[in-house]
């Protein structure tokens, strides 16, 4: 088996054995290096075993020893391993038989002392121990038998007539020659202390706080002599010392029979007989190292970026910092919090003094967008030491806590998904164009840049500022229904998209007469002008005007198609408004005969598939006025009144081939049966007549009636000058025309009666 001396519990029983061990551990010449045969002891014997204090003991000895001769012999005695052990000890060139001596001193306690072991070295280091079990102990290297037969009994010692020694010896003062030191410089505190006897060790604890380094500055005594009650401790200081301050955690005195008193800065003293005060002021014996290349500071920040401010589930994040350290980093570990409970962690192995830290990002326990802010820092470095910065400003360091100057508050980092979609989306098409609207939607933890619209067929894309609601798209086709898809943006992604229709049109006829609008008997006009503002023209009932236009209303650029709900000659009926709506509802404006329409109520959808729509007065004949509409192929529908709610019945296709009229409207009764007839301009310039049945078709065939009606702009029909139906147009340069009718069919053209019109067109 190897060798290995006993584990002590006080310096001063470890003294021998430090001694013992330093002559065992002598190496042997490289010419011997083949010699691993270890002494091996024979025999022993002790005179006298029973003894007072300082009575010589002589210890004989026989052992084997293939060189002929021995480096140190000795044999150690104690109460028990934990005891102070006293060695009879010889060292140099020994015979294999012989003596050696020891003298147990006054103040040791009277008991026996047993024989604990026998150490034998050869010259080559070669070293063996026998212990009173019988087995026999080797040096790393060394050889031999593996038991022996002595009896260690017959070894021991009693020792009586001593006055033993049990008081604790006492420290009275300490001082420090130099406080400021340099590695390689030397270390020197003084001391004084009482005792009844000599000491056997002085410790000085030192602790670096901020380095967490601890050393302590030791005097033992040898193995011949015990320590002075007043003397020197001295040490170089190497340089595996940290850097830093130095204070004394505590001193240790044991005298020479294991009697110890530990002393502390803070004035209290322990002992085995109990705990005390003392007066030496510890705190001056502080002292300052620089200069050394070891490295036990921690970490330091000096500098801190901001982290990724938006960042995705799964994403990445990034933080710039910069650190000092002299061994470098082994890793960072950066800590962000929400208020929820919810956290992640970015971490970095062996990372650069300098660079920026990143990571993945996937809040537990719950994926949860919102603020995450940064919680805390920590840089270990190469040494395992430690710097942990944390919010508020604390430094936690391996000494203590101190404080930081970074603002945490500042490092916070956005967790966001993508935006939800909006739930409401609507389109207002226009002449080519269309304007999509939309509601708000949730940013999902990252605020609105951007919202794109995407126009299908033909995939133009419009993109506005996130916080607008609206997008307008031009250079579409008109006549082509299009969806339209809504998606917000922010700095994760683009959300899912919202879809909308709607269907670009020029607009058409938003001129009409809604018969006696300012309840005086006579007809008037409204007019719908580009930028939606709703104008009142009042009739003087002479085929002229009362008054300059007035404008009732705004925002009428909604409105694709405007027209009276009454048709010529129907008494009875309140001047109400049609109108079809770019998003192809059918709204209702009800009038009170006082110059002002009453908010809109629907009164239907879909109508966005007609090129253009009119009154056609009560064609169906039952009292009721009918609405109809003519596709972009020339389909001519038939809408008969639902007088029960205001609405209509679905509606019915009653001819084709209308595409070639540029313009349609109701005419009244121009054939004297008493049912309501249709005029229309054909792109020709030939004006037609197409008589009614009373039952929602025609009679017959279309009529041709005029000609030379190429330039009308638009047309509309009503009794402005008193007696019948009369045509009103609007040519390219504005010029309203007036034409009489005489209830046949005939027209007679009375002039101009208004310029600037084109403004409606």
């Amino acid at each position: 088996m190897s060798f290995l001396p006993p584990r002590r519990r006080l310096l001063s029983a470890a003294t021998t054995f430090a001694v013992l061990m330093g002559v065992l551990a002598v190496s042997a010449p490289s010419a011997q290096a083949a010699d691993t045969q270890a002494p091996v002891l024979t025999g022993f014997s002790v005179a006298p075993r029973a003894v007072t204090p300082d009575q010589e003991v002589t210890v004989s000895y026989t052992a084997t020893e293939d060189s002929g001769s021995l480096s140190a012999v000795s044999f150690a005695f104690g109460r028990n391993t934990l005891s102070p052990v006293y060695a009879a000890l010889a060292e140099g060139s020994l015979p294999t038989s012989g003596t050696v001596t020891l003298r147990l001193p006054d103040g040791a306690a009277n008991a026996t002392y047993n024989l604990l072991h026998v150490t034998l070295t050869d010259a080559t280091g070669n070293t063996s121990r026998a212990y009173p079990s019988g087995v026999i102990g080797y040096s790393a290297g060394a050889t031999g038998p593996a038991t022996h037969s002595l009896t260690f009994a017959d070894g021991g010692l009693t020792l009586s007539g001593s006055v033993a020694d049990s008081a604790s010896p006492l420290l009275t003062a300490a001082s420090l020659e130099d406080p400021t030191l340099t590695v390689g410089d030397l270390l020197t505190i003084h001391y004084a202390s009482t005792d009844a006897h000599l000491l056997r060790s002085v410790d000085v604890t030192y602790r670096n706080k901020v380095a967490v380094f601890t050393t302590t500055v030791h005097v033992l005594r040898t193995p011949n002599s015990d320590l002075p009650t007043t003397g020197d401790l001295t040490t170089p200081v190497p340089a595996t010392w940290a850097n830093g301050d130095y204070a004394v955690t505590r001193v240790d005195v044991v005298d020479q029979f294991n009697n110890k008193a530990v002393f502390l800065p803070d004035g209290t003293m322990s002992s085995e007989r109990g705990a005390g005060t003392h007066s030496v002021d510890l705190r001056a014996l502080g002292f300052t190292v620089s200069g050394s290349p070891a490295d036990f500071e921690p970490p330091v920040l000096t500098s801190l970026g901001l982290p990724t401010p938006i960042v995705g589930i799964g994403g990445t994040v990034s933080l710039p910092y910069t650190a000092s350290d002299a061994s470098g980093l082994r890793s960072i570990e950066a800590y962000f919090r929400d208020g929820f409970g919810n956290s992640f962690t970015v971490t970095g192995a062996n990372p650069s003094l300098s660079g920026t830290l990143s990571g993945s990002v996937t809040p537990t326990p719950n994926k949860a967008i919102g603020s995450y802010e940064l919680s805390s820092l920590k840089l270990v470095d190469t040494r395992n030491r430690a710097a942990t910065y944390y919010g508020g400003g604390l430094l936690d360091l391996p000494g203590g806590s101190t404080t930081h100057p970074f603002d945490f508050s500042t490092r916070e980092v956005k967790v966001a998904t993508v935006p939800t979609a909006t739930p409401w989306a609507a389109v207002m098409a226009g002449p080519a164009s269309a304007t999509v609207q939309w509601d708000n939607a949730d940013d999902r933890g990252a605020p609105f840049t951007g919202w794109t619209v995407t126009a299908s067929p033909g995939g133009k894309v419009v993109t506005v500022g996130g916080s607008a609601r609206s997008a307008k798209l031009t250079g579409l086709t008109n006549k082509t229904r299009y969806t339209f898809t809504v998606r917000a943006k922010n700095a994760v992604g683009t959300g899912p998209g919202k879809a909308a229709y709607g269907t670009p049109r020029a607009f058409g006829l938003r001129i009409l007469s809604p018969g006696d609008f300012g309840d005086d008997s006579k007809s008037d006009i409204l007019a719908v002008n580009h930028d939606g503002k709703l104008i009142y023209y009042r009739g003087n009932g002479r085929g002229g005007f009362a008054s300059t236009g007035k404008v009732i209303g705004a925002g009428w650029q909604v409105n694709r198609l405007v027209f009276p709900r009454q048709g010529p000659q129907e008494d009875g009926l309140l001047p109400d408004v049609w109108a079809v709506a770019y998003d192809g509802a059918l709204r209702h404006y009800g009038s009170s005969r006082t110059g002002t329409l009453s908010s809109w109520e629907p009164r239907g959808s879909g109508w966005d598939k007609f090129a253009k729509v009119f009154t056609a007065g009560d064609f169906g004949h039952d009292g009721y006025p009918d609405v109809m509409g003519i596709t972009d192929n020339g389909d001519l529908y038939y809408y008969a009144h639902r007088w029960q709610n205001g609405s209509f019945y679905p509606g019915q296709k009653i001819g084709a081939g209308w595409q070639n009229f540029t313009q349609v409207a109701g005419w009244g009764d121009q054939t004297g049966d008493g049912r309501n007839d249709l005029v229309a301009i054909k792109s020709d310039g030939t004006l037609w007549l197409y008589a009614g049945n009373g039952k929602g078709g025609f009679a017959a065939a279309g009529k041709r009636v005029g000609s030379g009606w190429g330039a009308v702009r638009a047309a509309f029909v009503t009794d402005f000058d008193g007696g019948g139906p009369d045509l009103l147009t609007v040519d390219a340069k504005g010029n309203l025309r007036l034409y009489h009718g005489n209830n046949r069919a005939g027209l007679s053209y009375r002039g101009v009666i208004g310029k600037g019109w084109n403004i409606f067109l």
